[in-house]
């Protein structure tokens, strides 16, 4: 399955953030979006899911237009999102945390609420000594495992990722950078935020640079190294 994004402008307000921005990312591939702090990366990512409304181009989902759809339904086509900051639901537990996650999985799917749960939970082992534990007791990394997992309990065909190794230690960054690899392998599209150099080297398969909410350009992994992103990256 294949997320196109055509010429997509979007904002807050009368703010204009995003101009004609357009990419695409394929399935079994990571695609990196990255740029300068205010570059428009957070707001590419809320403009694809359907949290900010689009004011002209359009979303595609393989061959059928997103464009319009909130949020919820966004997500019921196969599109999660883990958001800068986790968004966890701090007064539920672990386990009903990923019953939100389940509560918003794909129409389509044919596998059980167990079947799902004991999937992401063998990503993530830490959360089954966890799950009646609630959210907002749980350290950072462990918040971002729960963060990945709840999103992996739709069963996305497009993960979009807000900067998941922000703050975390490195063998929780190596852990999610490992599992990132291994959906896309499966077959998901991923769609990448990120600031550190070492994960895009070790992940992207592309990478797409934003300046000011425009394309500046798209890089072939084989056009990718630590000098070329240490001019497009950070404040």
């Amino acid at each position: 399955m294949t997320l196109v994004v055509h010429a997509i402008d979007a904002g807050y307000g009368a703010v204009r953030v995003l101009h004609q921005l357009g990419f695409s990312a394929r399935a079994g591939e990571v695609t990196c979006i990255l740029g300068r702090n205010g570059a428009g990366k957070t707001t590419t990512l809320r403009a694809i899911m359907g949290l900010l409304p689009l004011d002209a181009g359009a979303v595609h989902l393989g061959d059928e237009d997103i464009s319009a759809l909130p949020a919820s339904e966004t997500a019921s086509r196969g599109i999660a999102l883990v958001p800068q900051g986790r968004r966890l639901f701090g007064a539920l537990s672990v386990s009903e945390n990923l019953d939100v996650g389940l509560m918003a999985r794909r129409a389509s799917s044919t596998r059980t609420d167990n079947d799902i749960r004991e999937h992401v939970l063998t990503l993530f082992p830490r959360l089954r000594e966890r799950m009646k534990q609630r959210a907002s007791t749980l350290s950072g990394g462990e918040q971002q495992m729960l963060a990945t997992a709840r999103a992996l309990c739709i069963e996305p065909k497009v993960l979009l990722l807000d900067e998941p190794s922000e703050g975390l230690q490195p063998s929780i960054a190596a852990l999610l950078r490992d599992t990132t690899r291994q959906l896309a392998e499966d077959g998901v599209a991923v769609v990448l935020v990120e600031q550190h150099i070492d994960t895009v080297l070790a992940l992207a398969d592309k990478a797409i640079l934003i300046e000011n909410g425009r394309l500046e350009k798209s890089l072939a992994k084989d056009q990718l190294d630590a000098t070329v992103l240490s001019r497009h990256l950070g404040v």
